[in-house]
């Protein structure tokens, strides 16, 4: 079998993406209403068309991308995009979200949707090659399979949500950095642009410093090369952040918004008297008032009722219920399967210990460890705000990648038990998908 899929691996992943594909574009227009956090992100995409100042917690990227296709439509056609409204709570001296639930209507959301799919489809290549990179074509076909099956991540990227943008970019990013003949530029621009789509992004760091600790692949100046990537990736995020926003072209507006809708003492002292304001202080005000704002989001919020704890994520205690009958909920095999790659992992470590590991050829299933550890750390750290599943996603690729990863070995033994075990997995897998399917689609 490992021959076989050695020999046919281009075929076997084109069959994955068109797998995924047809699993991404079935039903893609339903629900014809936005769901959980799509409310936010075409109306944000709309105000980006039409020129409407807002405020959103997350730097600007991902959004525009949203909003390219509506640059073609009307204002009018646009104007109807008010899911969710913001406004000045005078109780809470903060922000207030209405939400305004309605039906999209003549508002254009497929094309944003379909947005989603191609970074969906972009995450699976990269998530393909990223594997492959590292330990094998076996692994790596092994890992997209279990991976096109998952039906959360799936589900993410039918929606108008932006996960699916960072993940990719993300997982690209990683791809040239590690690959055997890395392209450092790109990686960091890559980088930075995930950076530029949601701040979360900062995890995929994580398996860089790991790959720089164990000395994988990398040059003997790889902390000077390690330097420059953060460098250039942090470039890339300020010239999306200055470029896309509002900060260069309307500071005095993006003030005015701030000083208008929140009321917090130290924030107004920081914005100060607007009226007459130069063009230089006034971008110099509206990058330390963005910047605070998107800190406090990042770091704190109130709590929702759909949220999740950081410790229930790897067993999926808690589905994120959004509405039509639709739930976001894993593939339960896929799920534990992951969860339980990780803990393998982790005895394999305790066994061998980090010097066994390092001389050895279990280097990959060390770094995709480091991978999901450095994804979970901020959740048990530095951040005290509402999370929710979907902030597992980048910890959850990793898990699938050391699932792919055991699952590579078991194809490799090619004797009867192995073959046993292997068909075992495709059908709980599928059978896995097909149990949630209904969740996914809203059947």
């Amino acid at each position: 079998m490992t021959e076989f899929l050695k020999r046919y691996e281009a075929i076997a992943f084109a069959v994955l993406i068109l797998l995924s594909l047809g699993l991404h574009l079935y039903r893609v227009s339903l629900p014809a209403d936005p769901l959980f956090d799509e409310a936010y992100f075409t109306t944000y995409a709309a105000d980006n068309a039409t020129g409407k100042i807002f405020f959103d917690v997350h730097p600007p990227l991902g959004k525009w991308l949203y909003a390219l296709p509506l640059l073609f439509y009307q204002p009018s056609v646009l104007s109807g995009a008010n899911y969710v409204t913001f406004g000045h709570n005078p109780t809470t001296d903060n922000l207030q979200t209405n939400y305004n639930p309605a039906p999209f209507g003549n508002f254009p959301y497929i094309p944003l949707r379909l947005i989603s799919v191609f970074f969906g489809l972009l995450l699976i290549a990269g998530f393909y090659l990223l594997v492959r990179t590292l330990a094998g074509p076996v692994a790596a076909i092994a890992g997209t399979f279990l991976l096109v099956f998952e039906n959360t991540l799936l589900l993410d990227t039918r929606l108008v949500l932006m996960d699916g943008m960072f993940l990719a970019f993300g997982l690209w990013s990683l791809y040239f950095f590690l690959k055997e003949k890395p392209r450092p530029l790109l990686a960091s621009i890559l980088f930075g642009l995930a950076l530029s789509v949601k701040l979360t992004a900062i995890v995929f760091a994580g398996p860089i410093i790991a790959a720089w600790m164990m000395g994988w692949r990398l040059k003997p100046k790889a902390g000077r090369d390690i330097f420059k990537f953060a460098i250039i990736a942090c470039v890339a995020l300020l010239i999306c952040e200055f470029g896309l926003s509002q900060i260069l072209w309307n500071p005095q507006g993006v003030l005015n918004y701030a000083n208008n809708t929140f009321g917090w003492p130290a924030l107004k002292e920081v914005v100060g008297n607007v009226q007459d304001l130069a063009w230089l202080p006034a971008v110099s005000k509206a990058t330390v008032v963005n910047g605070i704002l998107m800190a406090a989001g990042y770091l704190s919020g109130p709590p929702h009722p759909l949220e999740s704890p950081w410790y229930a994520w790897p067993f999926m205690w808690k589905p994120m219920q959004f509405a039509n009958g639709i739930t976001l909920t894993g593939n339960p095999f896929v799920w534990l399967a992951s969860t339980a790659a990780v803990i393998g992992a982790l005895l394999l470590l305790i066994k061998k210990g980090l010097r066994k590991i390092f001389g050895g050829g279990d280097k990959p299933i060390l770094l995709l460890l480091a991978g999901y550890v450095f994804c979970m750390l901020p959740f048990f750290t530095v951040v005290h705000r509402s999370t929710f599943l979907y902030h597992y996603f980048p910890a959850l690729l990793f898990a699938i990648a050391l699932a792919g990863v055991f699952a590579g070995k078991l194809i490799e033994k090619d004797d009867f038990a192995s073959h046993l075990a292997l068909g075992a997995i495709a059908i709980l897998t599928v059978i896995g998908f097909l149990i949630v399917a209904p969740y996914t689609y809203g059947l």
